[in-house]
């Protein structure tokens, strides 16, 4: 039998572990499958689809240097593992050392990655095959020498990737790893396997494969004609009081998803007549009900939005929210909620839930992506992975 470790070590949305569940399943029961993740409230997802799983080290995001006044925001997927730590030696030793330990004393074959970079560097470490999976944004393509900048208006750097790739090296190397020469480098792997539309997709035409369709539900009728603003607020340390008091003031049907929500902000809402729910709408019943969709520009989110016809206003909480939900504003399909006091947010609410080309746009692209969404993904992937499982069932002898 074939050992698989699923593995996420950053990312503040469900929406990483939930990727790497749906991979489990894809794979079925035929595996042996664990899981190690670095966020408490995960481990329940990957608890149904595994035989084991049980919390990994985290990479925790270092805000210091983005602070301020004149600070510099995150420019690209290099300056945020600078943040989260690979310009620093110890650090990224014991994350690497601790991710090897677990592969070889737990005698795994496969690790699936999704933001999981010191797991993947572990995995080359140690000779065992890594796959990684996920959005576009987070995959860089192959080849690449340094991390691109993707939005002209946050260019500037403030981490040097030579010396991080230097310090992955002076880390990882006493464990086995092979040379780096540039930090993209690090997500050299078996397999790079995107699911995401080719609108976020960054690396769109530089990749040996186009992405697979996105893993999100489908809504089996078209939306559009309801009347409610679905609000989904994924993380916590992004909130913003300010849209918290538009939205229980905007003076439109708002039904809000926030799992982490406070007894302060749930009253909040509450006193402004906004309906909260505990657990994600049913795709069919989403459609039915919503006229406008905020989000923070996730793109498997926004996604499942415009297969429903519906338009999106983003509220983005870093970089990688802000491209996708660019993206999308480019295409017509969102629009970017910007920041402000809680009475222009009303405004801008009010604004696109009433803007027709917003709504009439969607409608347009979404069989296009309802096409998409109806893809055999479950078989999509199992063909993507069968390469690399072959190869580990040849080195195993298991056939």
């Amino acid at each position: 039998m074939i050992s698989v470790l699923f593995a996420n070590e950053a990312g503040t949305g469900r929406g990483h572990v939930l990727a790497l569940k749906r991979v489990a399943d894809a794979l079925g029961p035929a595996f042996y499958r664990e899981a190690a993740l670095y966020r408490d409230d995960t481990l329940p997802i990957m608890e149904p689809v595994c035989d084991a799983v049980f919390r990994g080290p985290g990479l925790s995001y270092d805000r210091s240097k983005r602070l301020g006044s004149a600070a510099v925001t995150t420019s690209t997927f290099g300056e945020f593992l600078g943040d989260l730590g690979f310009r620093d030696v110890d650090f990224l030793s014991r994350q690497v050392a601790w991710w090897k330990e677990v592969l070889v004393s737990r005698s795994l074959d496969l690790v699936v990655a999704e933001y999981a970079p010191c797991a993947m560097l572990a995995a080359r470490a140690a000779g065992i095959p890594c796959v990684v999976v996920g959005g576009g944004y987070g995959i860089p393509a192959d080849g690449l020498e340094e991390f691109p900048i993707f939005l002209p208006q946050h260019s500037e750097r403030i981490h040097d990737e030579n010396e991080m790739a230097a310090a992955v090296n002076t880390a990882a190397g006493p464990l086995g790893l092979r040379e780096i020469k540039h930090l993209p480098q690090v997500f050299d792997c078996d397999a790079k396997i995107v699911t995401s539309l080719r609108l976020f997709d960054p690396y769109d035409g530089m990749r040996a494969e186009p992405p697979l369709s996105p893993w999100t539900d489908c809504p089996s009728e078209m939306g559009g004609s309801g009347e409610e603003v679905f609000v989904y607020l994924s993380n916590p340390d992004a909130v913003r009081p300010a849209l918290i008091d538009a939205l229980a003031s905007v003076g439109l049907p708002v039904r809000v998803y926030a799992p982490w929500r406070t007894s302060a902000i749930s009253d909040s809402l509450i006193a402004g007549g906004v309906t909260l729910v505990d657990q994600p709408a049913p795709a069919d019943e989403f459609a039915r009900r919503t006229r406008l969709f905020i989000n923070a520009g996730q793109s498997d989110t926004m996604t499942f939005g415009f297969a429903a016809g519906l338009p999106s206003l983003a509220f983005p909480e870093h970089l990688e929210h802000t491209f996708q939900a660019s993206r999308a504003q480019k295409e017509g399909l969102a629009s970017i909620g910007g920041n402000g006091t809680a009475d222009e947010l009303v405004q801008r609410i009010q604004h696109v839930y009433h803007d027709p080309s917003l709504s009439a746009r969607a409608k347009a692209i979404a069989p296009e992506i309802r096409s998409i969404l109806s893809q055999d993904r479950t078989k999509a992937m199992q063909e993507r992975l069968r390469p690399v499982l072959v190869d580990i069932v040849k080195r195993k002898k298991l056939a």
